[in-house]
């Protein structure tokens, strides 16, 4: 099953668009700064540091 395929009904229908758009940027806000672009591992995590 493919992730849009997971997504619920109302957030895939197109008015709801602004709605969902302001939740995701309310969310990234609350996430703060993460480590910078390429400083992450492929699971999505920051890489660990190299010794």
């Amino acid at each position: 099953m493919t992730l849009v395929a997971r997504l619920p009904a109302w957030i895939k229908r197109a008015k709801n668009r602004e709605e969902v758009l302001r939740a995701v940027g309310r969310l990234h806000a609350s996430l703060g700064p993460g480590p910078p672009a390429g400083e992450r591992n492929r699971r999505g995590a920051p890489a660990s540091p190299v010794s």
